[in-house]
């Protein structure tokens, strides 16, 4: 498996990642800031995250984006900040309520 080097998605070969990468939008987004890029891995990971235990805990962020404790601090503050903590509680909501069989 090869990874994607902007948003670390892998594919199965060399070929798939460049063709991956002509349309990767961490690729282009020179203009955004680390919380932010961080906050679209971040969203590409939860749907998979709640899917193996149901729940998403502080250390499986850790893990899933390779920050420290502090960094993930930081990034809740901003997420609290910018309104994207709504976002996500909607999302994980969503995700629930998918599993179960009601609709959102």
């Amino acid at each position: 498996m090869q990874p994607c080097p902007y948003c670390e998605r892998h594919f199965r070969n060399k070929q798939a990642v460049r063709a991956h990468m002509k349309h990767c939008p961490l690729k282009y987004s020179g203009n955004m800031t680390n919380m932010e890029k961080m906050f679209l891995r971040f969203l590409k990971l939860l749907p998979r995250m709640m899917q193996e235990n149901g729940k998403v805990t502080k250390k499986d962020v850790m893990r899933y984006l390779k920050i420290s404790e502090e960094t993930l601090e930081d990034l809740k503050v901003w997420m609290r900040k910018t309104g994207y903590l709504e976002i996500i509680k909607f999302i994980k909501k969503a995700i629930s309520m998918e599993r179960s069989g009601r609709q959102v």
